[in-house]
């Protein structure tokens, strides 16, 4: 590893310790009290900070930047149509959500219920699912290889948490989705259309 691809897997580091600290459960509770009043203003926050700060880590890497790492040749065509599919998927995973409550725009306080529906309904994370294959198919540098690499391992560590997070909030009926329901892929889907069962 050169020394700018160990800067840029340091930055990554950095912004993915502090992304990940400021969505932590007990941390959000804490802030959130030291706010009082204006708690209602976190989420919105947290999404313009995540937005504002993943500018500079970007930048870096493509300064830094020699040349691809991978090249696709021939299946660029390819690669190509499979990262706009995953990105297109991605926005269909984002548009179930109610957006002004995902952003954080809206302030009034209600109870959040567990979304199972939609793309939801085959994969209990289809924007991670898509984020792993996007990452993965944009033109892979020799540092975009290392930030693909931090971000691989994120949002690894990003889903478990989450997993924790969710069934907390909704229990027992989180834990029957996930027995029904794969994490990333419709793997479950595929099966019963080619008329087999998954255990």
């Amino acid at each position: 590893m050169s020394l700018d691809q160990a800067a840029v897997l340091i930055v990554w580091a950095i912004w993915c310790f502090f992304h990940s600290l400021l969505a932590a459960l007990g941390v959000a509770e804490r802030v959130k009290r030291m706010m009082g009043a204006q708690a209602r203003w976190y989420r919105l926050g947290y999404n313009i900070f995540a937005v504002v700060s993943i500018i500079p880590p970007m930048m870096i890497e493509k300064s830094l930047s020699t040349g691809l790492a991978v090249d696709w040749g021939r299946f660029n065509t390819v690669r190509a149509i499979i990262s706009w599919g995953a990105l297109a998927l991605l926005v269909w995973a984002i548009s179930i959500y109610d957006l002004k409550d995902f952003s954080g725009i809206k302030m009034t306080a209600q109870p959040e219920k567990l979304v199972t529906s939609g793309p939801l309904s085959i994969a209990r994370h289809p924007i991670y699912a898509m984020a792993y294959v996007l990452i993965w198919t944009r033109p892979l540098t020799d540092t975009a290889i290392i930030s693909s690499a931090v971000l691989t391992f994120y949002l690894i560590i990003g889903t478990w948490l989450e997993e924790r997070k969710l069934e907390l909030k909704f229990g027992e009926a989180y834990k029957e989705y996930r027995k029904k329901t794969p994490a990333f892929f419709p793997w479950k889907l595929a099966l019963s259309k080619l008329g087999m069962k998954s255990r």
